[in-house]
């Protein structure tokens, strides 16, 4: 799910396009025009815009980054402004052993606590009808009669998304570049069925801190290494890129991420590819990942990154 979270782990795709509209002026030589709306000209290289999506056997997400550099171009050294957010959904499944819960457990899960037939259960052993009647009297509330066992069975759909504002600072050198950021985040998750065995459900406010670093190994390798940990979640992620750039428009190279929270833990390993086009890098990649809940499927990422 991190994420990278994965997952792990749930965007706005802005554009910003330029505008001229000239009109002869009647009887003169001259022309009327609308202020410009380029990009370029407005933000002077001050502003980048990353957006993009995840999918793995159980799960989806998206998301959207803004940076803004208030004092100079993101060229420069200095004061940055990031703004994140995503959007998630995964689904699991659950079988677990219903009696041993305390009544406030089985009540949340099923509305009862069936303690008569949970006693019948640990106290002797039943005949076949009375088996077949205790199957057919549990069943509306999601249980299942499993030898001396009930079974809680339940499908389970999370949906997740955060917010970001993290103010920051770049400082770099001939090689090297590094961004730390810091400040106030809210996370929401709901899940369609009550488990016992998680404690996120609800919203969360906290503080988040985001580290990015890249360094140039070579003129044609470069090392990239990002994280970022939530507080009121302990939500962190952990992302490695190698990238090898044969073209000036493409690179390639292995990468590796692990995402994880109160709750759960993922990991995944693969590749990516990056094509730039002027100022716009669109980057593929594509692995496998141990999912939440602990399976393991193939995950496909496609994001788009610009500069203005």
């Amino acid at each position: 799910m991190f994420l990278y979270c994965v997952l792990p782990r749930r965007t706005v795709a802005a554009a910003i396009f330029g505008l001229s509209i000239f009109e002869p002026a009647r009887g003169e030589d001259m022309q009327l025009a609308l202020p410009s709306l380029d990009a370029e000209e407005i933000f002077g290289g001050r502003a980048e815009i990353s957006n993009g999506f995840d999918v793995t056997g159980t799960s989806w997400s998206a998301y959207g980054t803004a940076v803004f550099a208030p004092f100079g171009p993101l060229t420069d050294d200095g004061l940055r402004l990031k703004l994140y957010g995503s959007y998630g959904t995964w689904s699991y499944d659950t079988r677990r052993v219903y009696c041993p819960l305390t009544r406030a457990e089985k009540k949340k899960l099923t509305g009862v606590s069936l303690d008569a037939e949970c006693d019948a259960l640990a106290n002797r052993q039943l005949s076949a009808d009375e088996r077949k009647t205790v199957s057919q009297k549990i069943a509306p509330f999601g249980l299942q009669l499993d030898g001396d066992q009930m079974y809680h069975v339940a499908r389970h759909d999370v949906t997740r998304y955060d917010i970001a504002v993290m103010p920051g600072f770049h400082v770099s050198w001939p090689d090297l570049a590094l961004k730390a950021y810091l400040g106030p985040a809210m996370e929401t998750r709901t899940n369609t069925a009550f488990d016992a065995e998680k404690v996120l459900d609800g919203s969360y406010w906290g503080a988040k801190t985001a580290i990015e670093s890249w360094m140039a190994i070579s003129s044609s390798f470069w090392l990239t290494v990002d994280g970022t940990y939530f507080t009121a979640t302990d939500g962190y992620t952990a992302s490695l890129r190698f990238g090898y750039q044969p073209l000036s428009w493409l690179t390639l190279g292995p990468e590796m991420a692990a995402f994880g929270d109160k709750d759960d833990e993922s990991a995944r390993a693969g590749g990516f590819l990056r094509f730039t086009l002027g100022r716009i890098e669109t980057t593929f990649s594509g692995g496998m990942s141990s999912d939440y809940g602990g399976t393991t499927s193939a995950y496909g990422q496609a994001g788009v990154y610009t500069r203005f």
